[in-house]
């Protein structure tokens, strides 16, 4: 494309397209999806026919769409990290493209993550936040899920793992939305001595790309009564 050589992507991109419809690995076409995106959003100073890349933009959102919920399944904290980095590019790349059906496309898939029963909580809570940044839940939905999510029952180490997709990247979806701050708040005090030390480490984490700022505010909001 940079090199102008527009015969050349006349036979190429057609082989990408076949490529892209016989693949049965999801994360490869997600690994495609943003610069495919790019190519499409900046072009080249030549300005060649890009027409070709929105029949492959086409193609590989309905196909992530569809296989990404089942991709998600019984994975490891490892890859969920993977999934997780994966996931939010997706996202960003469909966003910028500003089509309505995509958007409700990849909408479908997160729901579609959020209610299968063996999803890693890191990559539920991962789905939820950009449903919620989205404005496709309501803060009232996420604190009912993060009740149960932090309810006494559940293991504490999958809780924090949901914290962490929840929350990655900002914390200020908690430090304004006092009910969330409540809940998790709440849950922490509940906690045993053993079940905190087991915790702390998956806490940090979770808090430590906050900015300065944003942990500061946390503070205060701790020593508050």
């Amino acid at each position: 494309l940079n090199a102008n050589l527009s015969l050349a992507i006349q036979q190429l991109l057609p082989q990408l397209k076949e490529t892209a419809a016989l693949t049965k690995e999801v994360f490869q076409l997600m690994d495609a999806l943003p610069a495919t995106v790019r190519i499409l959003r900046y072009g080249n100073v030549r300005q060649t026919d890009l027409s070709i890349f929105e029949e492959l933009l086409a193609n590989l959102i309905p196909r992530i769409c569809l296989g990404l919920p089942r991709a998600t399944v019984s994975i490891n904290e490892e890859v969920a990290e993977e999934v997780l980095a994966k996931i939010r590019a997706v996202n960003q790349a469909i966003h910028d493209v500003q089509k309505e059906d995509y958007e409700q496309e990849w909408y479908k898939a997160l729901h579609e993550i959020i209610q299968l029963s063996t999803v890693h909580p890191q990559t539920e809570g991962a789905s939820i936040r950009l449903l919620f940044d989205r404005r496709q839940w309501l803060s009232e939905q996420v604190a009912q899920r993060m009740n149960f999510v932090f309810s006494p029952g559940n293991e504490a180490v999958a809780s924090v793992q949901w914290l962490e997709g929840f929350l990655h990247g900002s914390g200020l979806l908690i430090i304004h939305h006092q009910a969330l701050w409540q809940i998790l708040d709440k849950w922490i005090d509940l906690l045993s001595r053993d079940e905190f030390t087991e915790v702390l480490p998956l806490l940090r984490r979770a808090f430590s790309n906050f900015s300065g700022a944003e942990r500061k505010k946390m503070l205060q909001l701790v020593r508050e009564p």
